[in-house]
């Protein structure tokens, strides 16, 4: 019970029901990305059956050490079932000397275990980017889900007006059907967007491992900007320098090549060291041998040629050279994959930052008309309802710009990613 305990402890909350809500920035959310992100953690396992792998195929090179019994009635000549003499206690000892297959395979195990550490560390990088990607995508809609908020008090305060002047008989009961309409549709599109922040917080608590249900909040925060590559020349040289694809395919072609290694040496002599100790039994040798010696023991070296092993070898190192033939065609095109990326994700980049900029001067003109309003408002020379109505042009105004600088740093995370300096950029 009491080793049961821990675990129901851990479970209850999933059991009850509850859920969490954390609130992360974005460093702490991208550094539980790196840690407990679902795919991380598999590929981490697939890392540590690579790493067992290699214990395995050197297996024949540790000695082996057998213990038993070969005691059996014997008629004629003294020989157990297993074909070895009849003995009390018999104890083996046998390991690989000289095998070179085996030491290829070795060779390809560590290979594969390099291969496999790659592709972890890719799917940190994956997977950092990935969360990245949806705490902007989180924090763009929990942002605009704010001002659309206040877009709707200023319709309230509009439509309040406007049944004001309803009732005075200065308007006609259409524009309070238009007031109510555009109050309407502002609260749908807030409903609308709420419905999205919540789902969008639960797909980022997924992404970090957390429980079902819970929730990840973005924290609202001054980000310094990310340090970019100085040039795109800059980012494809590091891009090819870092880019963990390349460098798994090249551990994968590195180990075909040992594959086929390993299959052409299997024509080589092989060396087994033997040792091996019997404890015979008087009365199975009385009758056939005139000098008995209870103890027998051998100490040798196993040693066998292949003299005909079959096409199987050839062939099979004929289809791990094809392998790498096929792994060279792939390095080319993730060669030609990864500069098409940079240039594109720099082209994504400019053009984005070109749109933030138009819809920041959108967002200074607003701004700029609003004030004009709010003084002619104090003067007693504009309605209520005119600066209300400039209050939601300012409001649209900064919901394109939020809508534009969120693609700007969507477009910096591409840009980053592609040149392999994400990781670093964020952390």
């Amino acid at each position: 019970m009491q080793r049961l305990l821990p675990f129901v402890l851990i479970c209850s909350p999933l059991l009850l029901g509850q859920s969490e809500v954390h609130k992360l920035t974005l460093k702490e959310a991208v550094e539980l990305a790196s840690r407990q992100n679902p795919d991380v953690l598999m590929a981490r396992i697939e890392e540590e059956r690579a790493t067992q792998n290699v214990t395995i195929q050197k297996d024949p090179f540790f000695p082996k050490l057998y213990a038993g019994s070969g005691a059996a009635w014997s008629s004629g000549y003294p020989q157990s079932i297993d074909g070895n003499a009849p003995s009390i206690v018999q104890a083996r000892v046998i390991m690989s000397v000289f095998n070179k297959p085996q030491t290829l395979r070795i060779a390809q195990a560590k290979e594969s275990k390099r291969g496999a550490a790659l592709e972890a560390s890719s799917s940190v990088d994956d997977a950092v980017y990935e969360v990245a990607l949806r705490y902007l995508e989180t924090e763009h809609t929990a942002s605009t889900f704010d001002l659309q908020s206040k877009q709707a008090e200023s319709l309230e305060k509009i439509l309040g007006t406007t049944q004001t002047r309803v009732t005075e008989g200065r308007t006609l009961p259409l524009d309070q059907k238009k007031a109510e309409l555009d109050l309407a549709v502002s609260k749908d599109k807030a409903l609308e967007l709420q419905i999205a922040k919540e789902n969008s917080e639960l797909l980022l608590a997924s992404l970090l491992g957390y429980p079902p249900g819970d929730r990840v909040q973005t924290v609202k925060e001054d980000r310094p900007p990310m340090a970019m590559p100085e040039t795109e020349e800059a980012a494809l040289s590091a891009a090819y320098e870092s880019s963990k694809q390349l460098k798994v395919l090249e551990s994968k072609i590195q180990s075909k090549r040992l594959e086929a290694k390993s299959y052409k040496a299997e024509w080589l002599p092989q060396f087994d060291l033997v040792a091996q100790y019997a404890l015979l039994a008087h009365y199975n040798y009385e009758d056939s041998f005139r000098r008995f010696q209870p103890n027998n023991g051998q100490l040798g070296v196993s040693f066998k040629l292949p003299l005909l092993n079959g096409p199987a070898g050839r062939a099979y190192a004929s289809q791990a050279e094809l392998d790498v033939a096929k792994l060279g065609i792939q390095v080319r095109q993730t060669r030609s994959k990864i500069q098409t990326t940079v240039h594109q994700s720099y082209q994504d980049l400019r053009r984005a930052e070109s749109a933030r900029d138009v819809s920041r001067k959108a967002v200074e003109w607003a701004q700029e008309q609003l004030r004009v309003l709010l003084e002619r408002f104090e003067a007693g020379r504009v309605p209520l309802k005119e600066v209300e109505e400039a209050r939601l042009v300012e409001n649209e105004k900064w919901l394109s710009y939020f809508a534009n600088n969120n693609l700007v740093e969507r477009a910096r995370l591409a840009v980053l990613k592609s040149s392999g300096t994400l990781a670093a950029a964020l952390r």
